[in-house]
């Protein structure tokens, strides 16, 4: 009779050990799903913001080298001119002469260098009649251009020559503006002068081109 009962002991103490090995799987498997692991994914977000860049450069420098008019006339010259204009005359100089035409800058080329669309306008640090002479018939003039490696960058590009002075800067790139995209960003700038025969000679007569951008 007692060795029936410890058999019977020993069988309810090992159905017991099984009961409390299973229960305590199924919790600790409960508890690594709730921790992400064996299969289970989460999510986080990388943020940034690109600033806005509006800026410009500009290379070149435009040279119209030596000369005079004509006894009477008034030379004008165009920086994009392909030949010699009425009434302008070389001085036989080493360097450009006013009669030797195209020159070999003939534009201001400028460059968007920032991230968004951008208008340009430009004045000078002098009036035509400080840099060149107080004369009549003196007078200096800026126009845009449309550039030849991107004639399209500009989305309205102002031709029109307008004075050159110390005054409101005047357009050269208008419209929705001179386009950022690298390889389509570019727009040109021209220069006119006019100079009568009555302006004394003088050397190195130069004034400072300023380009801006606008809203």
């Amino acid at each position: 009779m007692a060795q029936e009962v410890s058999n019977r002991a020993i069988a309810i103490l090992l159905v017991l050990a099984i009961v409390i090995s299973i229960t305590g799987t199924f919790v600790s498997l409960q508890r690594i799903s709730r921790l992400g692991v064996s299969g289970f994914a989460t999510t986080g977000i990388t943020n940034l913001t690109i600033a806005t860049s509006k800026a410009i450069t500009v290379t070149n420098n435009i040279d119209f080298g030596s000369g005079y008019a004509t006894d009477g006339t008034t030379c004008t010259m165009e920086s994009n001119a392909t030949s010699a204009e009425t009434n302008c005359n070389g001085a036989g100089s080493s360097g450009i002469d006013w009669d030797e035409r195209p020159l070999s800058v003939q534009y201001f080329v400028i460059n968007n260098s920032g991230n968004v669309f951008t208008n340009v306008s430009a004045n000078a640090t002098d009036d035509a009649t400080t840099w060149i002479g107080n004369y009549a018939g003196v007078a200096a003039y800026i126009a845009g251009h449309a550039s030849t490696d991107s004639p399209n960058a500009c989305d309205d590009v102002n031709t029109t020559y307008q004075t050159l002075g110390t005054g409101a800067p005047v357009n050269i790139c208008q419209g929705a503006g001179l386009n950022w995209v690298d390889g389509n960003d570019t727009v040109y700038a021209a220069v006119k002068v006019s100079i009568p025969s009555t302006v004394p000679p003088g050397t190195n007569k130069h004034t400072t081109v300023t380009f801006y951008t606008l809203p």
